[in-house]
């Protein structure tokens, strides 16, 4: 989907490795470990979450080019998308094709069954800064499904209603 919104600034011709790896890998694989204590602990208290992400994150990239986003730019929320509990977490600004904008994970699992559920399942999407075209900034859906990013295809508009309402279309 394409709208009337200038690029703000020039794109970046590789994806940043802290952004890419805190939006791509370490939430998912913090989620993954333990979903039902993932949204627990992100929906009490995210800021310890994000400190301790964001640490082991700058170790796995020492060696990167220097970091130039403001982690504090993070914001997670908490909402129900139907019966399901959900994260929204909108990233610092994306400044290269494949970063993310926000992340959106979902329990598949009413909160009324969490406790009769060993591990509860999750989805885990993300909505992506794409290719621009024609000097406007285009979006892309994505999905990691295990290990499998998914692209799913045109983006939303980069808010997080839009996105939260795109999400619904799929899980619901």
């Amino acid at each position: 989907m394409f709208w009337n919104k200038k690029k703000k600034a020039a794109l970046l011709d590789e994806p940043r490795a802290h952004h890419y790896t805190l939006a791509h890998i370490a939430f998912r694989y913090f989620c993954d470990s333990d979903p039902e204590q993932f949204f627990r602990v992100m929906a009490s208290d995210s800021q310890a979450v994000v400190d301790m992400l964001w640490e082991k994150v700058c170790q796995q990239c020492e060696g990167e080019a220097s970091v130039d986003l403001d982690i504090a730019e993070l914001a997670v929320t908490p909402l129900k998308i139907g019966d399901y509990p959900g994260l929204l977490i909108e990233m610092p600004a994306a400044r290269a094709i494949v970063e993310a904008m926000m992340i959106l994970v979902v329990l598949t699992e009413p909160l009324a069954s969490l406790e009769q559920v060993e591990k509860p399942s999750y989805r885990y999407f993300v909505l992506e800064l794409g290719e621009p075209a024609d000097e406007k900034e285009m979006t892309v859906f994505c999905e990691w499904a295990d290990d499998n990013h998914l692209n799913r295809g045109e983006g939303c508009e980069p808010t997080p209603d839009a996105f939260i309402q795109l999400v619904a279309s799929v899980v619901e």
